[in-house]
Order: structure tokens, then sequence, then C-alpha cells
């Protein structure tokens, strides 16, 4: 009982953290010290879904209610004290650092290592622009089929980048559109649900279950390509992570 409670908190503070722009799940994660056994549990879905069930039940619960209070808190404190807000997820990933170069500290690290530090230094950089290319514009409140292939595809690619330390899903909703709308439906969503509003949360969930599909897809297959990474070449995943770390802080 102690032990999902536990794994619940961390939920919560994981589920949060998918929610900050600039932040991810995955940065949580690994401050928790819980990085390696979250992607391994989520890459074993398809293999033996019944034991990765009992290992994510409680986590996977926290996530969802952290979402929801994410949903409603962090807009007011971006808004109301933007500087504060940041300035504590910036010390989080600070604090983060040093558990990174605690795994690779002391081991001889080939051109592998080095390309991936760089590479994901690269894309940490260039990430926080990615909003700059809105060249798509599109009506999620007026769905028909493309627009809900292209919200599961986006939320795929997305939610692969949230469990990623330091690379943000949210920058990549916020790149194509899908953030400031996805955030509003869930709301209004929710508070149709709460006044019995049935007609307008069926009419959300015409977009939020294929977004909800996308999410589950994109986070399954990138953990299994990490987890396959830690087993074979983990310190390509350490120096690419301590990459996206040291850059994220001057991006935030």
């Amino acid at each position: 009982m102690k032990y999902n409670l536990k794994r619940f908190g961390y939920g919560i503070l994981i589920g949060i953290s998918n929610l900050i722009p600039g932040f991810s799940g995955g940065t949580m994660a690994l401050i928790l010290g819980i990085y390696e056994e979250f992607t391994g549990a989520i890459a074993s879905v398809t293999k033996t879904p019944l034991k990765a069930i009992k290992e994510l039940w409680s986590l996977g619960l926290g996530m969802v209610l952290g979402i929801l209070i994410a949903t409603f808190t962090i807009a007011i404190c971006l808004n109301k004290w933007p500087l504060i807000t940041s300035s504590f997820f910036v010390g989080l990933v600070i604090a983060t650092i040093p558990l990174t170069i605690k795994n690779i500290k002391g081991r001889k690290a080939g051109i592998g290592p080095w390309v991936s530090l760089f590479l994901c230094a690269i894309i940490s950089l260039i990430l926080p622009f990615a909003n700059k290319i809105g060249i798509i514009n599109i009506d999620i409140n007026n769905p028909n089929v493309l627009i809900v292939i292209f919200v599961m595809v986006i939320s795929s690619l997305a939610s692969a980048t949230m469990i990623i330390p330091a690379a943000s899903g949210s920058m990549i909703l916020l790149a194509f559109g899908l953030f400031d709308p996805i955030v509003t439906m869930l709301k209004d969503m929710l508070v149709a649900l709460k006044n019995g509003d049935f007609q307008t949360f069926g009419s959300s969930c015409i977009i939020i279950v294929p977004f909800s599909l996308g999410v589950i897809i994109g986070i399954i297959l990138i953990a299994k390509i990490i987890t396959y990474l830690f087993k074979h070449h983990d310190l390509i995943i350490w120096y690419g992570i301590l990459g996206l770390l040291l850059t994220s802080v001057f991006t935030k």
C-alpha cells in the first residue's frame, strides 16, 4: 500500500510536468530516480501486459490526476508568477544534471555518446523556437477525418518527447497549434461532465479519444527504443540526456 501511494505521488508530479512548456515528465522521472524503471515498464506493455499494468497502475492514475491538476493550475501560475514558476523548473533541471553525470562518471565514451550529446543539445536549442513555424492552422472544434488523423499523429510525436528528459511535448503541440485548443477542450470537457452536459462531452471525445490513443502509441514506441538503448548502449542515452539538460537551462 505504501509503495503504491508513493508511486501515485510520483505519477502526479510526472503528469504535472508533462503539461509545462519547456519541461517534461522524463525530467521529473529522472529527478525521482525511476527513469529506467519507468521506461522499461512502459516498453513491456506489449509483451507482458499484466506485469506492466501491475507496475504502472498507481503511477498511471497519479499521472492522470497530475494532468488534470496542471490543466487548471499551470496556466494560472505562469500568468500570475511567470518568473517564479519558470525559475522553479529551471532549478529542477539544474538539480538533475549531477544525477545524470553520476551515471557516466569514470566510464570511457566513444564517438557515439558524444554525437548523441551534441545532436540532443542542438535539438534542445532549436525546440523552443518551434512554435514560430505555426504554419498549420486547424480548428479542432470542427473535426473531420483528416483533422482526427492529424491530431493523433502529432500527439504521438509529442508524447514521445514527454518521456525524454528536457524535451517538451508541450512545445511540439505549440508548434503545430494544438496546445491551447487541446488544453481548452479538455477543460471544457471536464466542466461539461461535471454539469451533465453529455452533448458537449461527447463532441469533445471525437478529438480527445484519438489524441489519447496517439499519446499511448507514442509513449510505448519511444519507451521501447530507450529501453533497448539502455540495455545495449546506455552511454548514448545518458550523454544525450546530458546534452538536453545542459542546453535546456538556457532556453527556458
